[in-house]
């Protein structure tokens, strides 16, 4: 069910009905809201447009993000009322500026030099221990040695009765 290059042309009407040419109609007429006719939409463009977006992006999972934040733009859209007149068009100019915005955003953080990091890290508070977690880790270093002797003590009376047994079972087998 590929739209092989169709002018798709979609729109919502005032009652937010959608009006679709009558090629995409026979394939939607089983669909009653918005949320179903999206949905179909997305099933037969989304892969052309996630392969477009892989493409422009170089990386499968953005390009998934993209695609999806693609399709709830359409949904948006038309809920709003806006009218497209050619769907494919739409989403692919749409997918085409979202992924444009993405590497965008990737090089501008990329191109930051070592001096402009580190000033940006000076104003993030440091992620060492609040208050409370150091008033538990003291606790617990005090508890260390008291627990260390303990289970010493607990081994060794462990190791001295595994002893004893190993020689009552030798005398008695003698």
């Amino acid at each position: 069910m590929a739209l092989n290059g169709l002018g798709v042309e979609i729109g919502a009407g005032p009652r937010g009905d959608l009006c679709v040419d009558t090629t995409v109609l026979g394939l939607m007429q089983r669909t009653v809201t918005l949320e179903e006719k999206v949905s179909q939409l997305f099933e037969l463009l989304r892969d052309p447009v996630y392969l477009y977006l892989v493409a422009v992006l170089g990386n499968s999972s953005e390009a998934e993000d993209v695609t999806q934040e693609t399709f709830l733009r359409l949904y948006r859209a038309l809920h709003r009322g806006q009218v497209i007149n050619n769907v494919r068009f739409w989403l692919f100019r749409v997918a085409h500026n979202l992924a444009f915005d993405q590497r965008e955003k990737i090089q501008r953080y990329a191109g930051s030099d070592t001096r402009t990091w580190d000033e940006l890290r000076q104003l993030l508070p440091e992620p060492g221990l609040n208050p409370e977690q150091r008033v538990l880790q003291m606790e617990k270093f005090e508890r260390l040695p008291r627990d260390f002797a303990t289970a010493r003590s607990e081994k060794f009376s462990e190791l001295i009765r595994k002893q004893q047994r190993s020689f009552c079972d030798g005398e008695l087998k003698s």
